[in-house]
């Protein structure tokens, strides 16, 4: 009996402290009341708000207050007890700087008896202050948005003046790249970038140099498709004296000891021999390699970039790639969308470059709206590469003041040749394309028929029309 009679006291204790802990944190001023006004507990926040110290108020009633001067004879807990419903008014906070509001509210018990009047006290000023910083944070977050394209313009300029002059980013896929190589810069990471030819893979891996920390150092850009397999592991890796016959007697510096604190970007990786392969995998792993002919292993601080237009899950299961160095490369992978996914950068390009060549080539001309529009809308399977070369032979090609729809088909491949003429005669030579078929038409339902009534009614038209269209192309 007594153990349940001291576990039962226990609770009742933690409880008492769990309340008085809660009531005591409080941010408000917090007083309680019984049905006769006298004073249960005030909350330490009392003494901050209004200047009322606890343990001076305890134990004495609301009309000793009011005698006293403490507080005013209209005090809320005093109408709350009186009214016997909620009251609320503002009083002077403790400096007299701000103002307070008081809330009384009763308590009443299960047989509608008041108990208690529970009055809450809250410094108006805080309040201002707490919705102004919210507000200040809710036009913080709105200009989020209006901050981070100011931010990306800045990136996007900076960028141009150390040399990436090409770089157009309007559409949102490729807003979505910038901003997702600026979040992730400070990091140590390896690249694997992978798209169609001519997406601007090369382009996005100096970006990445060049909003590192490593931008001051060297970008090495290796296209792996481009050098002999027998010359492309001495290119990379560098070799001594003597080691192989036609080697240099100075030997040699490799690509990746010039990137030494710097960026090496390997272009194409998926062409790259299974043998070098795993001897990038060895270099990623621990940053160490050795030159052609030489046992010493040299140290180096390199950023990794790789990029492909292959599917490299499929070179996998072909057994041409390692499965090992794609995991190790594809820390991160950056997919650049083809131009056709990307029609706010097409239509950006195809301004930017027509500006650049006839700058370059001192030719005014003028590019007619269907035939900027044409360019626009075409899919562009060699993207950014065949958008500047189409570009390019239209300005030095054209040989009149502007260029229209009809003059695009006369720069253009074979493969270009049918979206581009497709309506070029629609646009600008629909007249004559359609009279000569109609005189074709006309010419051979006369011929056929004999006269100019058996003609016409055979094509679906009266004589009179028929004979005068027959006139206007000399066919009687």
């Amino acid at each position: 009996m007594e153990e349940g009679t001291e576990e039962l006291l226990a609770r009742l204790h933690e409880k008492d402290e769990l309340i008085s802990c809660i009531l005591d944190l409080s941010h408000d001023g917090i007083v309680v009341t019984d049905s006769d006004g006298k004073i249960l507990y005030a909350g330490k926040a009392m003494e901050r708000i209004v200047g009322l110290i606890p343990n001076k108020i305890v134990g004495k009633t609301i009309e000793d207050l009011v005698r006293v001067g403490i507080i005013p004879d209209d005090a809320v807990p005093y109408r709350a007890l009186s009214s016997k419903k909620q009251e609320s008014t503002l009083l002077k906070s403790r400096n007299q700087k701000s103002f307070v509001l008081s809330t009384s509210t009763p308590y009443f018990d299960a047989n509608g008896k008041l108990k208690y009047v529970i009055t809450n006290v809250r410094n108006i000023a805080e309040l201002e202050a707490m919705r102004t910083e919210v507000e200040a944070k809710d036009t913080y977050a709105s200009k989020l948005p209006e901050l981070a394209e100011i931010y990306r313009s800045k990136v996007v300029s900076d960028l141009k003046q150390h040399g990436i002059k090409d770089l157009i980013v309007k559409d949102k896929k490729t807003v979505e790249i910038i901003e997702l190589i600026i979040s992730l810069v400070g990091f140590k990471l390896n690249y694997l970038i992978t798209g169609e030819t001519g997406t601007g893979k090369s382009l996005f891996a100096k970006i990445i140099h060049h909003l590192s920390d490593r931008k001051n150092e060297s970008f090495v850009d290796l296209n792996c498709s481009a050098i002999p397999i027998n010359l492309l592991e001495s290119e990379l890796f560098g070799y001594n004296e003597g080691s192989f016959t036609g080697a240099s007697k100075r030997g040699q510096v490799g690509l990746l000891e010039i990137a030494d604190k710097g960026t090496i970007f390997l272009d194409e990786i998926g062409t790259m021999p299974l043998e070098l392969q795993s001897k990038i995998l060895k270099f990623l792993d621990d940053k160490t390699f050795k030159r052609l002919g030489s046992s010493k292993p040299i140290e180096l601080d390199v950023q990794v970039i790789a990029a492909t237009n292959a599917n490299l899950n499929e070179a996998i299961e072909a057994g041409t790639f390692r499965k090992d160095l794609f995991f190790r490369l594809n820390e991160l992978t950056i997919e650049i969308p083809p131009l056709r996914e990307r029609p706010a950068d097409a239509a950006e390009m195809v301004d930017y470059f027509w500006d650049k060549y006839t700058q370059e080539f001192h030719k005014e001309l003028t590019l007619s709206e269907g035939a900027r529009t044409k360019l626009i809308n075409y899919p562009f399977p060699g993207n950014v590469r065949e958008i500047r070369n189409i570009l390019k032979r239209l300005v030095l090609l054209t040989k009149g003041p502007s260029v229209d729809i009809k003059d695009l088909g006369k720069v253009t491949n074979d493969h270009q040749a049918d979206h581009f003429a497709a309506d070029a005669a629609d646009a600008s030579e629909f007249k004559t394309v359609m009279g000569s078929f109609e005189k074709d038409i006309i010419k051979k339902a006369y011929e056929t028929h004999g006269s100019t009534y058996a003609a016409a009614e055979a094509l679906g038209m009266n004589q009179s029309t028929f004979f005068r269209r027959a006139k206007k192309y000399g066919i009687i």
